[in-house]
């Protein structure tokens, strides 16, 4: 629906060893959701807007930038990761309007210009595309880098945080390669 909503990364109490050697419980971000309702389907690097709507990334390539889901707003991985990361150090906030409204646009307008904003979402929807051209529309892993403008290959991708500690660290998994 539409409003203003606190974007928050589901928590969960893990016990954590600190540098004292010490294991302390401490509220964790967890980035491995899945969707209970469709199919436990990856959400991975989500976000939690409110009941069971989130900010996330989704396997699903071919379908990014058409209605999928019920609700919940999905990304490529390289954006759902840098999402995840820069809302352990920043209050996120979303402010949801209705598709093609007049208050959307008119937001818009408040916040930026079309000449700033035309050639991210152009850039990132080509990004999109290469990455459907070289891996499908399906992407099976937890994530991936943008494509190297230099060398035209995939770049490594920029892991998110859980807080002060690696996700993959304080989870018990192993970083992709």
């Amino acid at each position: 629906p539409p409003g203003n909503y606190k974007l928050d990364p589901v928590r969960i109490s893990v016990n954590v060893v600190g540098e004292d050697g010490v294991g302390r419980r401490r509220e964790v971000p967890f980035p491995w959701l899945r969707s209970e309702k469709y199919e436990n389907s990856r959400m991975y690097w989500g976000l939690w807007i409110f009941g069971g709507y989130f900010f996330h990334s989704t396997t699903h390539y071919g379908q990014l930038g058409q209605p999928a889901s019920m609700g919940c707003i999905r990304q490529s991985y390289p954006d759902a990761m840098e999402n995840f990361g820069l809302a352990q150090d920043y209050r996120a906030m979303i402010r949801i309007h209705p598709t093609g409204s007049e208050a959307a646009y008119n937001r818009l307008r408040e916040v930026t210009t079309v000449a700033w904003v035309t050639p991210r979402l152009l850039e990132n929807g080509i990004q999109v595309k290469e990455i459907i051209h070289d891996i499908g529309t399906e992407v099976v892993t937890l994530g991936h880098a943008w494509r190297d403008p230099v060398t035209g290959k995939l770049g490594v991708p920029v892991w998110p945080r859980c807080g002060a500690i690696g996700c993959f660290t304080v989870w018990g998994k192993t970083e992709p390669n």
